[in-house]
């Protein structure tokens, strides 16, 4: 995926929101972590509870990877979209905005730079393309989608935490392994959770977006 950029252009967001070079690092690595997730293996234990949480736990990873890579795919040649949703982000982190705020604001900036730019360098128009691309997925399915896996994966989660009793009878060398596959099946439970707030973030922004379009 090419490296993220926020938005582009001479007089671009870098610099018109004050204060935050910071967070916009931090935005911007969280993006590409995120972005760059790679796909899951199932965690396969001897213990069949075990084994049956970790397949569970690396399906459900795999379906919201796929969601997400079909977000990037759609985005990722969008640049100032990318930007601006990350710029959303920067400035709910950094001012304490509602995302709705945070939104409108930064839509008001880039409209207002945009007065100054020849028609060529108008950053607005990609944003919107970069939205088109994005709305193309249809967020609103997409959230409803996101909301009944995060259900799924809260009983990953839940079921993953009473794992230890599942060898709580076993020797001690047995449980240690046991509770490592169990923890390697929590973090991959974890990951699913950041990957399914990155997209619910995302297609809530998209929709949003609409209203400025």
């Amino acid at each position: 995926m090419k490296k993220l950029m926020v938005v582009a252009g001479a007089a671009a967001l870098v610099g018109m929101i004050a204060g935050c070079a910071s967070t916009r690092e931090v935005v911007q690595k969280e993006y590409e972590r995120l972005t760059s997730l790679p796909a899951a293996e199932q965690v396969v234990s001897p213990n069949k509870q075990v084994n049956d949480v970790g397949r569970a736990s690396s399906d459900l990873y795999n379906v919201c990877h796929a969601k997400l890579k079909n977000y990037v795919a759609a985005t990722e040649n969008h640049r100032e979209f990318t930007g601006f949703m990350n710029d959303v982000q920067i400035v709910i982190k950094d001012e304490g905005l509602s995302e709705e705020d945070a939104m409108a604001k930064v839509c008001a900036l880039v409209q207002d730079e945009d007065k100054a730019r020849p028609d060529a360098e108008k950053v607005w128009p990609r944003i919107l393309e970069g939205w088109a691309a994005a709305n193309a997925l249809d967020p609103a399915k997409q959230l409803a989608e996101v909301a009944n896996l995060v259900i799924r994966n809260q009983e990953i989660v839940n079921s993953a935490n009473d794992l230890p009793n599942s060898f709580a009878n076993e020797d001690l060398m047995s449980k240690a392994q046991r509770g490592a596959e169990a923890a390697k099946i929590g973090e991959q439970a974890a990951e699913t959770t950041e990957m399914l707030l990155f997209l619910g973030e995302q297609f809530r922004r998209v929709q949003k977006l609409k209203t400025y379009k």
